[in-house]
């Protein structure tokens, strides 16, 4: 019997990872820096397997994304135009990191 597929969504900016988990209440934020990935790794492990989704966002995403391919850990940037546009259409106005990260895991899952 194979674990079903979770996804992650990472709303990543300048000092911070949020990450989210899609159809769950699992909600973390760790410094974009190396130690915060390694956390964020080590909690993806635990929810495997897991497909961590995330907003190309100019470069902000290339350590976290360089690290889950290094750790194995399937990974999807996404085109911001595409988050909003997902966003619009299940008529979320409200607009916080975490709220961001929990549309972009929903964003993968769909």
């Amino acid at each position: 019997m194979s674990k079903e597929q979770k996804y992650a969504g990472v709303d990543i900016s300048k000092d911070y990872l949020d990450i989210a988990v899609a159809e769950s209440t699992d909600k973390w934020r760790f410094g974009n820096n190396q130690t915060g990935i390694k956390k964020a790794i080590k909690e993806f492990r635990k929810k495997s397997p897991v497909m961590v989704v995330f907003e190309s966002t100019g470069g902000l995403e290339i350590d976290l994304w360089l690290a889950l391919n290094e750790a194995g850990i399937d990974a999807a940037p996404i085109n911001p135009r595409q988050i909003r546009n997902f966003a619009q259409a299940l008529n979320q106005q409200a607009k916080t990191d975490t709220i961001d990260a929990q549309i972009i895991a929903q964003f993968g899952q769909s």
